[in-house]
């Protein structure tokens, strides 16, 4: 990978394109020798049926698959450049926004992407820092970003994802696929990193230096109250990190600003500099230090400055964890700009607590412009209306804490009101999609039964399919429409018994009397599932060919091993947030007997605001609206569909992989505070 390009950004960028087919050629050759492996074939026993079609995939139209992935590479590096434009929303012919119900499979392989991205960080952790450095080095950034790596583990992945949709449309091949192709890129991006950085080294290239942080001793920990503590003990017991303290960050903010900053240094003018590119999507609410804890206010022109590099270092914060708001919403933020600066100069109290009415503004108007769909109908009028409410402000002689207060509330009220706007307007789906969430929750109760069953009984495999497939399905639709306990389903039920008999002797055909008993039942329980005629025609032939010769028996694994080894230094995954540690190995646990998550889905209420990884990416998402029984749950987002709807069940596998966690008060704004208290008040 050796290139004579002057060590410039695009010349990297060109180099690792050039090279990008031969290593997915490679990283294809390495999944298919794991899949023609004997030892793979026993340990994978629930992919089985799928093994053989996938390794053929990979065998016999290797290039194409090649070619497939890495056009899907390039064109998901390509979209991890800042700028790119999010998704196109799906709508129908009406313009009505669609609400569909997120699959399983879906959820699957965003659970699987995050494992991928796990593996490979950990597989090429040091190789991959090293290539961040020198990557930052090049783009001559003050420390080292790992958003400059010009190979991301995440784009890379998401890749494979969208590659893959045409060359396995089946989803339980495709995540067979996806996890063997992700344990060989993490081989393949280790190799390409460390190549990668040796040709950097030889253009002559510099890397950036690592920002160490300061430690602080002096500053106590602010006491947070008793509903604050009980908030986030669950979530900070499983934390990866201990998560911020926001009253705390703004203690130690304060401090190095009052040794740091020159007291003399000249009041800079009334009007705003160049506000911030990017805006703000947090929540900044916190508990208030103690009034004991209070200390001597900063001198006014210290204080502006520090308002000044507070909002910069936000706006980098943010725009580093691929958070942005609508240009509505940045417009909106950038006026608040020269207000935040008179007030830096004006209120003295405005550094000691978290509780001051600015806060709370800030916090609000924020935490509205991340989820804001300025495509949505209604759209147009709530932007109006903030920007009357800011416009009221501005045009005020000076900030006091009664109008900031009032255009805080207001700001409330406009998106409570929104909120509620949204779910209107998909009210009329609602149920139907209430209706498929209880399906779906009754369906994979039913079949874990069926499983709990086969794991003490084996059968071959062909019965076992038929049986947690269509069978199931007729179950279902019996259950729903009848009740669990009505003399249908008791007569699904024993059908199960029947077959699992009627076939437990391999070669012995059964008699013509039983078969025909039993054929007939069977169609008239698939007559239940809706499936179409065809399918069921087919499934009845595989049933009858069981019956005429009964196969050898056959014992599932069904629970694979899980590697429990330490989580690894995660580069991008968790978006800084705090969250459960995805687990490593085919086997993960995502069942809501998971320590503590059952507790978050419980308390989850609508008007939270969450970070979730749907659709191969971190989002900021609200949630709008819960069912009475908490078994569906509808998010809106300014990302892909823009509306989320995800049964209990799947948000609760997200939560047990680490990728669902609530965006609790002041965390962003603390990890912003701590990081412009270590790092931000160096002289260039």
């Amino acid at each position: 990978m050796r290139a004579t390009s002057p060590a410039e950004p695009e010349a990297l960028s060109q180099l690792v394109r050039s090279g990008l087919a031969t290593w997915v050629r490679a990283m294809v050759a390495g999944a298919a020798a794991e899949l023609a492996s004997a030892a793979l074939r026993t340990a994978v026993a629930g992919d089985r049926s799928h093994t053989a079609t996938a390794l053929q995939l990979l065998q016999e139209r290797r290039e194409l698959v090649v070619e497939r992935l890495a056009q899907a590479i390039a064109r998901q590096l390509d979209m991890a450049t800042p700028g790119r434009p999010t998704a196109r929303v799906p709508t129908d012919e009406a313009g009505e926004i669609r609400l569909t119900l997120i699959d399983e499979a879906q959820i699957d392989e965003d659970i699987e992407i995050a494992r991928i991205v796990q593996a490979v960080e950990a597989e090429a952790q040091g190789e991959l820092r090293q290539l961040a450095a020198l990557a930052s080095g090049l783009q001559g950034l003050p420390g080292i970003d790992f958003t400059a790596l010009p190979l991301r583990p995440l784009a890379c992945a998401s890749g494979l994802r969208a590659g893959l949709v045409d060359l396995a449309p089946e989803p339980g091949m495709r995540l067979l696929l996806l996890g063997q192709l992700g344990t060989a890129m993490g081989i393949e991006l280790r190799r390409v990193a460390r190549e990668l950085s040796n040709t950097l080294l030889s253009w002559g290239v510099q890397p950036a230096q690592s920002q160490y942080r300061a430690k602080h001793t002096s500053a106590p920990a602010a006491p947070a109250t008793a509903a604050a503590r009980n908030r986030r003990r669950t979530d900070r017991a499983l934390a990866t990190e201990p998560e911020p303290d926001a009253s705390a960050a703004l203690w130690r903010l304060v401090e190095r600003a009052r040794q740091t900053l020159a007291a003399e240094a000249p009041l800079a003018a009334a009007a705003p500099e160049a506000a911030p590119e990017e805006g703000l999507t947090l929540r900044l609410f916190a508990d208030p230090l103690p009034a004991e804890r209070a200390r001597p206010a900063l001198e006014p022109a210290a204080a502006v400055e520090l308002m000044e590099r507070l909002f910069a270092q936000i706006d980098q914060h943010l725009d580093q964890h691929l958070v942005g708001t609508t240009p509505s919403a940045r417009s909106l933020l950038n006026g608040l700009y020269a207000p935040g600066r008179a007030l830096a100069a004006q209120e003295s109290q405005l550094w000691t607590s978290l509780d001051h009415p600015w806060w709370t503004l800030l916090d609000r108007l924020i935490a509205m412009g991340s989820v804001h769909d300025e495509a949505a109908p209604a759209a147009g009028a709530v932007t109006q209306s903030l920007g009357l409410v800011m416009e009221r402000l501005r045009q005020a002689p000076a900030p006091s804490r009664a109008s900031l207060q009032t255009a805080a509330d207001e700001v409330q009220q406009l998106a409570t009101r929104a909120m509620a706007e949204r779910t209107s307007t998909l009210a009329g789906q609602l149920g139907d999609i209430q209706g498929q969430a209880d399906r779906d929750e009754v369906e994979v109760e039913l079949r874990q039964q069926i499983v709990q069953q086969l794991r003490s009984t084996p059968v071959c495999p062909g019965l076992r399919q038929f049986l947690i497939g269509p069978w199931t399905q007729a179950m279902t639709t019996v259950t729903l429409r009848q009740g669990l306990h009505c003399e249908a389903m008791g007569g699904l039920a024993l059908v199960v018994d029947d077959l699992i008999r009627a076939t437990a002797r391999p070669g012995q055909r059964v008699s013509r009397a039983q078969r025909a008993v039993l054929m007939r039942q069977v169609s008239e329980g698939l007559a239940h599932a809706g499936l179409p005629p065809a399918r069921q025609q087919a499934e009845l032939a595989e049933v009858l060919a069981l019956l005429e010769n009964p196969p050898p028996v056959q014992e599932e694994r069904w629970e694979d091993a899980v590697d429990s080894g330490p989580a690894p230094l995660v580069l991008e995954l968790q978006a800084g947030l705090p969250t459960v540690p995805v687990a490593m190995g085919a086997g993960i646990d995502t069942t809501l007997e998971v320590a503590g998550h059952k507790p978050w889905l419980d308390e989850l209420a609508p008007g939270a605001y969450c970070r979730l990884f749907l659709q191969s990416r971190w989002m900021t998402a609200q949630l709008s609206w819960v069912s009475e029984t908490h078994n569906l749950y509808l998010f809106s987002s300014r990302h892909g569909g823009r509306t989320h709807s995800l049964t209990r069940r799947m948000l609760g596998k997200l939560r047990a992989a680490g990728l669902a966690t609530s965006i609790d008060d002041g965390a962003l704004l603390a990890q912003a505070m701590d990081t412009l208290a270590d790092t931000g008040f160096s002289v260039p």
